[in-house]
């Protein structure tokens, strides 16, 4: 930056010219801003009918794994938390009569019965599955997009006996969540239960302490 003075001395005009140094000014750390670029976060990726279904696949199949993990977390004593424990209570209550079953615990009867329903929603996602070699599509005209066109799969299996998976998802989301009702009530009986045992219990202490007192005060006078 060049700075120009000038001076009148007698008459003379004398011109100086001073070089002045000026830094820029330093940031404060308050004023600094550290932003994310946005397109990775809303970008997502191109994928095949395909691969999204084999995608979803994946995820049911991981919650389907991820339940029975929670659900051995109530078995009892050392069996706790362990899934093949689970696995074996099922087969076993799955081979007795109903007489048997009654005899057998409640809540062993409902891990049970959501472990079934378990399957029977694994069993559905498997029929759903798509594979590569059974996978036979064509190209039908979009009526919703003039010139287009969509990819529509052909059932292969359509002459064999089935079950529509919606009618068995219908009864099998419902039967899942009144079992989940069923085990919330089975612990809030099994607390109630508790906690009145204990107050029976300190209700004793309390009759047998006052009992031995009067006997005392008896024997005393």
């Amino acid at each position: 930056m060049g700075l120009h003075i000038f001076t009148n001395s007698q008459s003379h005009v004398h011109q100086f010219k001073v070089h002045v140094l000026t830094h820029p000014r330093l940031v404060h750390a308050s004023e600094i801003t550290i932003q994310q670029p946005t397109v990775l976060e809303h970008a997502q990726p191109v994928l095949t009918p395909t691969e999204r279904l084999r995608r979803s696949d994946d995820v049911i199949f991981q919650a389907l794994l991820t339940k029975q993990t929670i659900l051995s977390q109530f078995l009892p004593g050392d069996k706790k938390g362990r899934t093949e424990e689970l696995e074996k209570l099922t087969e076993l209550l799955g081979g007795l009569a109903v007489a048997d079953l009654k005899q057998r615990d409640c809540k062993e009867l409902a891990m049970s019965a959501i472990v079934h329903g378990n399957r029977l929603l694994d069993s559905i996602n498997q029929g759903m599955y798509l594979e590569a070699p059974r996978l036979n599509a064509r190209k039908e005209a979009d009526e919703a997009n003039p010139g287009g066109s969509v990819l529509v799969l052909d059932d292969a299996e359509k002459d064999l006996p089935s079950v529509p998976c919606y009618k068995l998802t219908a009864i099998a989301a419902p039967l899942m969540n009144h079992l989940k009702a069923l085990m919330q009530v089975i612990q809030d009986q099994q607390q109630e239960l508790n906690t009145v045992k204990q107050q029976l219990y300190h209700y004793k202490v309390s009759i047998h302490f006052h009992t031995t007192a009067l006997a005392r005060c008896s024997s005393a006078k």
